[in-house]
């Protein structure tokens, strides 16, 4: 649940920054078996980036952060994320404490998707990570239950799920 927090208020607080912001990756997914490309974003202004695709590797604790948008543009409608983390530093092969998908249909607002509380645990593989340069690279793949969580302090409904897979072949901004 604390990554849909972080989702939602990422959203909300990136707004301004992504108005005019360029593709930085794509993810390929189905959604009920509907295919569809969406994709990472990503603003410069000077020496400065930033993107929607974030990766974090440290000694103590390490993320993957991706947000997709179903244009190449911010918007804030419909936003899908993918975080994975990892105790301590990532490598190559290691599986991440925590993996979560939210699919969030209606930008900030209620109602999201969410695996987090859903029984079957999202599968995410990572096959290229390269972070030696910034931006890096990173390409996976991922499926997962997602359901429907009406409020954020509320459960996923069972009755109400998903089924997401994809690919995503992204720059990454190294944090």
């Amino acid at each position: 649940m604390k990554n849909l927090f972080t989702t939602a208020a990422c959203c909300a607080a990136f707004f301004p920054a992504f108005a005019s912001a360029d593709a930085f990756g794509t993810v390929g997914l189905s959604l009920n078996g509907e295919t569809q490309t969406w994709y990472t974003i990503a603003n410069s202004s000077g020496a400065d980036l930033s993107a929607t695709a974030t990766f974090t590797n440290n000694s103590s604790l390490s993320s993957l952060s991706i947000q997709a948008h179903p244009e190449p543009a911010y918007s804030a409608e419909k936003v899908l994320s993918l975080t994975l983390t990892y105790y301590g530093a990532y490598e190559t092969g290691k599986n991440p404490i925590s993996t979560e998908v939210v699919y969030l249909t209606e930008g900030v607002r209620n109602p999201f998707y969410t695996s987090d509380g859903v029984a079957a645990t999202p599968n995410v593989s990572i096959e290229i990570l390269e972070d030696g340069e910034n931006p890096g690279r990173v390409t996976g793949q991922f499926a997962a239950k997602i359901c429907l969580l009406k409020e954020l302090s509320g459960e996923p409904d069972p009755n109400d799920c998903k089924d997401i897979s994809g690919r995503f072949d992204t720059g990454i901004l190294i944090q």
